[in-house]
């Protein structure tokens, strides 16, 4: 029977060698899909010796969504080429072990799922550059470039209304029930990440309709309304509540009514019950005039501190 340190040097020289060089053969050898090897980084890098622009070598197919793949014609603008008489110059860009391939017309590439609805042409005509969509193509050193951008990056300028956010404006299928998949990892929008639940008000100011695409319009309730947000700790209301109402009284409304403030203020605040308050209320003032603007209007003060106003309040 072979001693444990026979066994390991079998393992170690013939079964582990011989495992790495099938997964390399099975998983590793991308370029041998279509027999070319090619570097988008190097023709397209900015600042790179080449830096060619990406409608150098594509163009959009008449149809508008599709575009071409480009032959040996685009690529002999650039290199020298002899079709005829091949030589070891040819391994620059083929595999010795690929295929024999022939090109006899542009090739047309649409790399669009097919439930898509999308034209290149028409985002070509409104200005966006290839780099807007394929952010990683300038940065990959191997081919096929599959670069296809996930649905949230469409988002982004589709909810600032440049086009609809209705689903059969991208969508040929509407499948009753269906949630949006917006990358392979997660059901979620990436804009969903750990701090999504300090920063979403904002986000659902700006436009809700986008929140509605997955949530129900009582959705938010599951948390305003039997939640206090993280904010309002037990000095919320004495001390910090007026600061933040005066910086930004819209987030104040995302939970409150547009009479909630008046229901506690049409009552003088405790600061109005000091001992000489008037004498002294210009104390209050200079420290944080923006509390008294939380009731009084900006020209209520004018109406005593007439003379000079502008010298008192600086």
């Amino acid at each position: 029977m072979p001693s444990k340190s026979v066994l390991s040097k079998v393992i170690l020289t013939i079964i582990i060698p011989a495992l790495f060089l099938f997964f390399v053969l099975t998983f590793g050898c991308k370029e041998e899909e279509i027999g070319l090897i090619f570097s988008h980084k190097k023709h397209t890098e900015v600042g790179g010796e080449i830096e060619l622009a990406c409608e150098t070598c594509h163009q959009i197919a008449e149809n508008g969504v599709k575009f071409t793949i480009p032959t040996h014609n685009e690529c002999s603008s650039c290199h020298s080429i002899e079709e005829g008489q091949p030589s070891e110059s040819c391994l620059m860009c083929h595999l010795r072990t690929a295929k024999k391939v022939e090109v006899k017309k542009k090739e047309e590439k649409k790399f669009i799922i097919e439930d898509i609805i999308f034209s290149h042409q028409i985002h070509a005509d409104m200005g966006f550059d290839c780099d807007n969509c394929h952010k990683k193509i300038r940065k990959m050193g191997k081919t096929p470039a599959d670069d296809i951008p996930v649905m949230d990056l469409c988002l982004n300028c589709h909810k600032e209304k440049k086009a609809s956010l209705e689903c059969k404006t991208c969508h040929k299928k509407i499948r009753e029930g269906a949630r949006p998949k917006y990358n392979e990892s997660s059901e979620r929008p990436i804009s969903h990440d750990s701090m999504w639940g300090l920063t979403h008000g904002k986000d659902f100011k700006d436009d809700g309709r986008m929140c509605y695409q997955c949530h129900q319009k009582t959705a938010c309730d599951d948390c305003h309304v039997t939640q206090k947000p993280k904010s309002h700790s037990l000095t919320w209301k004495q001390a910090v509540h007026g600061r933040f109402v005066t910086m930004d009284r819209n987030k104040c409304a995302v939970c409150h009514e547009a009479d909630f403030c008046s229901r506690c203020h049409q009552q003088k605040p405790t600061t109005h019950f000091i001992p000489n308050f008037i004498p002294r209320h210009r104390e209050l003032a200079r420290t944080n005039a923006r509390s008294c603007i939380v009731c009084h209007e900006r020209n209520f003060c004018m109406q005593c501190h007439i003379l000079k106003f502008d010298r008192l309040v600086k």
